[in-house]
């Protein structure tokens, strides 16, 4: 049984409930007190959207957890001293959230597309998009990655790629902005690993 015939038909959520919660479970553990009290906001807000998300075509984890997660930034981030706290963690991750002046949610919609993408693609897709990320943000310098292919051949990698690379990020529907963030959040991490070898 999918995802959708679970929550639609069978009205079988207490699986999905728990696999959402511990997806999004780092992104909120300043407000919520147990991952058991997470567990319950999320069912309600699965339980509210339950018909809208049924009248899609398709339901997946990624698209479960990107509802609940606005629905919970929504109601816990409106509190001024709650969204400083969101802000200051994001900080702490290496993210100076306030020069950019993105909002918290673009910040954590950023941060899911990274982490699916690395779990979506081989280490040479993932050195790829670094190839096609790098040339397009620093366009004047070298770029570091694919470095021992022809220019030809990283011209087809690349147009291999963008079909699974835009299915990956399409649910994001990002801003500019969250473009750019994605690339240069994206290419520093890979650079650090790229000057390490």
């Amino acid at each position: 049984m999918n995802l959708k015939e679970k929550l639609c038909k069978e009205g079988k959520i207490t699986e999905i409930v728990k696999d959402v919660t511990r997806i999004i479970m780092k992104n909120f553990r300043s407000v919520v007190e147990s991952f058991e009290e997470l567990e319950s906001e999320v069912a309600v807000i699965l339980l509210e959207k339950k018909n809208s998300l049924c009248r899609k075509k398709e339901i997946n984890l990624s698209l479960l957890s990107m509802v609940v997660r606005n629905a919970l930034i929504d109601k816990f981030f409106r509190s001024k001293k709650l969204s400083e706290t969101f802000l200051s963690e994001l900080e702490d991750s290496g993210f100076d959230a306030e020069k950019r002046e993105l909002p918290p949610l673009s910040i954590i919609n950023v941060n899911e597309a990274i982490r699916k993408v690395k779990e979506s693609l081989n280490e040479n897709e993932i050195e790829t998009l670094c190839y096609y990320l790098y040339s397009v943000l620093y366009r004047k310098e070298e770029n570091p990655f694919l470095k021992e292919k022809s220019r030809d051949a990283k011209y087809k990698a690349w147009s291999r790629l963008k079909p699974k690379v835009s299915e990956i990020l399409s649910p994001f529907d990002f801003s500019d902005d969250e473009i750019r963030l994605f690339a240069e959040k994206f290419l520093s991490e890979f650079l650090k690993k790229n000057r390490s070898n």
